[in-house]
């Protein structure tokens, strides 16, 4: 593997919070993030950028999945201001949570479509 500077630079930008980017909380949010819930949020659509992936890892009951709702938002929101198709996202979870994700997704953003 070469490491030409783009590559350079994302992975110094990954071990400095400082430098990622941090985007607006989606206009579609039907709630308040609190600083390390869109730090999450951010964390998530920093990685996009770059096509990568990632897993959140918080301690019970902080967030985690109204940080994903926010990402879901904000990837709904981007693709739309910049005319790409849209294309569906995928949540892997317990069957046991399947229905609080439901209840949280029509609460904190009812304009997201959920199968």
């Amino acid at each position: 593997m070469e490491l030409n500077e783009h590559f350079v630079k994302l992975i110094s930008q990954l071990s400095r919070q400082s430098e990622w980017p941090s985007p607006l909380v989606p206009a579609g949010l039907k709630a308040e993030l609190r600083t390390y819930q869109h730090d999450g949020f951010a964390w998530l659509a920093f990685l996009r950028r770059y096509g990568l992936g990632a897993c959140l890892a918080d301690d019970m009951g902080l967030g985690k999945t109204v940080q994903f709702i926010a990402y879901l938002l904000h990837v709904k929101e981007t693709t739309l201001e910049r005319k790409e198709k849209r294309l569906p996202s995928l949540l892997i979870c317990p069957t046991s949570v399947l229905g609080n994700w439901q209840k949280e997704l029509e609460r904190f953003a009812p304009s997201l479509q959920v199968i």
